[in-house]
């Protein structure tokens, strides 16, 4: 198991991440108890981008040494690479308890990370609703100057047009699924004003 455990170190180092993982691998069916392996291989698996591999050998670690902040660490930067922002928070706060000094850079890097990434999230999500509401203020304007524009006035005495005109003025965006207002759109584009 140790001459395993020492070839996988020798393939981590010159980064021959499959052949790690493999070393390690056989390193743990002699040794199931022993988390550096696991925790090594974990390394391994997450250089190679398998993030849910991690996380098991992450969890398999935990389970032998709960205690243990690179164990946290490893489980935290797993999940954190799939995305589960909120638990791999929670592995790095665990980190700070663990750590008597409360001084571990990567606990707190990451919280950080995970904290700016929540922020440009609602960004995004107040960028999309501005994006909507432009669209929606755009038809809206459309809808607007239909009624100023004189070659369009004929088109819309028939009662049928102009009830679907006000039936759209709350909801813009149904116009795109109706053929006749997207007719009239169309010529609104495509003639000014006379």
């Amino acid at each position: 198991m140790i001459y395993l455990h020492k070839l996988g170190n020798i393939a981590f180092k010159n980064k021959k991440w499959n052949a790690a993982i493999n070393y390690y691998t056989e390193a743990i069916k002699q040794d199931n108890e022993n988390y550096i392996l696991y925790s090594n291989r974990a390394a391994s698996y997450m250089k190679t981008k398998q993030y849910k591999k991690a996380v098991t050998d992450s969890v398999n670690i935990l389970r032998l040494k709960n205690d243990w902040p690179k164990g946290w660490a490893r489980l935290g930067v797993a999940l954190y690479s799939l995305d589960k922002l909120d638990k791999a928070k929670l592995c790095f706060r665990k980190i700070l308890q663990l750590d008597e000094d409360k001084d571990n850079k990567i606990a707190k890097e990451y919280i950080e990370k995970i904290d700016e990434q929540y922020i440009n999230l609602e960004d995004e999500d107040y960028s999309e609703i501005n994006k909507k509401n432009a669209k929606s203020n755009l038809l809206s304007n459309m809808l607007g100057n239909i009624f100023n524009n004189e070659e369009l006035k004929e088109k819309l005495s028939d009662p049928n047009i102009l009830n679907k005109t006000m039936k759209y003025k709350d909801n813009p965006l149904d116009i795109l699924k109706d053929k006749d207002m997207m007719e009239i759109m169309n010529l609104m584009m495509n003639n000014k004003s006379k």
